[in-house]
């Protein structure tokens, strides 16, 4: 919400499921931001969405879907749209929230690079059916529906050399 602070938009999360004090929300409220890497929590709270990059919205957002210590977290893109290094902190964001609380992960993503470094099982689907489900190495390595294949054959490999020039 644009015209809500951060750390109001976290404490409502807070005070809408929790019987707690507005003090207590705060401090939830700060120690989440603080849990997802945020540098000085409290000048976080007090900005504007506007005011953050877009990896700092994005870990406000993770923030304030953990505020509540889930079970289970779905992420529908958590790295879209980031740079590569941003992507890789927030991804181990989530990999410390998972060994610090159990939180199961579901990661909705088209990045296979992601699901390769984040996830154990795979369901890949194409046009609303899951077309390929297994482990992650398997279904990374040998994918056996064209869809997962032209998914990893998508992603630049700096390995390898180009099949096609680039033009000048």
């Amino acid at each position: 919400n644009p015209v809500l602070s951060v750390g109001a938009q976290v404490e409502e999360i807070i005070t809408a499921h929790l019987s707690v004090s507005k003090r207590e929300a705060r401090d939830r409220s700060l120690e989440a931001l603080a849990q997802m890497g945020l540098p000085d929590p409290q000048e976080v709270a007090r900005r504007y969405p506007f005011h953050l990059s877009g990896g700092m919205a994005q870990r406000v957002m993770i923030a304030i879907a953990t505020a509540l210590d889930p079970k289970a977290l779905i992420a529908d893109e958590p790295t879209s749209a980031l740079d590569v290094t941003v992507q890789a902190a927030i991804l181990d964001d989530l990999r410390q929230l998972q060994r610090r609380s159990g939180t199961s992960i579901l990661l909705i993503t088209h990045d296979l690079g992601v699901v390769a470094q984040m996830a154990g099982e795979v369901a890949v689907m194409y046009a609303g059916s899951i077309v390929e489900s297994g482990d992650v190495r398997t279904v990374c390595e040998r994918p056996r529906h064209p869809y997962p294949w032209a998914l990893l054959r998508s992603r630049p490999r700096w390995d390898k050399e180009q099949t096609r020039p680039l033009p000048a």
